[in-house]
């Protein structure tokens, strides 16, 4: 018998810049914590605003942003209430457009991306994140 992983979340709607702005820096936080550096901690913020960005266009209102920590990975669950999508993390054929870039970089910055449809509405995306070696453990 294992124990439970800690976890950290947060409810909040992403459109409220102060407050998106908080939880990004308490998610620096927790991060820096466990011994993520600077540049593997800017790969994960990066990751965490686009999928804030895709939720304020796409799926308005309301998310719950929850932070799993194991021994080997952090993982970020993002859901929303929004209509649902699908990951396609391939550049857009307008290297210049405004919208397709999303996907793209988070399927890049980590180690797996997940999204999966919520009955009732939404999604759940996962994104996944190897502990960098010798960081403090949960």
């Amino acid at each position: 018998v294992r124990a439970a992983p800690p976890v950290r979340s947060w409810r909040f709607d992403p459109a409220w810049d102060d407050v998106a702005r908080r939880v990004r820096d308490e998610l620096a936080a927790e991060l820096r914590d466990v011994g993520f550096d600077g540049e593997r901690r800017t790969d994960v913020q990066l990751v965490f605003a686009e999928l804030l960005s895709n939720a304020v266009r796409y799926a308005p209102g309301t998310i719950d942003l929850i932070v799993e920590r194991t021994d080997e990975r952090i993982v970020l669950h993002l859901l929303d209430r929004g209509p649902g999508y699908r990951v396609n993390p391939n550049l857009p054929s307008d290297l210049y457009s405004e919208f397709g870039r999303g996907l793209f970089l988070v399927a890049t910055f980590c180690e797996r991306f997940v999204v999966e449809r919520r009955a009732g509405g939404g999604s759940h995306a996962r994104v996944t994140f190897t502990r960098p070696p010798g960081g403090p453990q949960p």
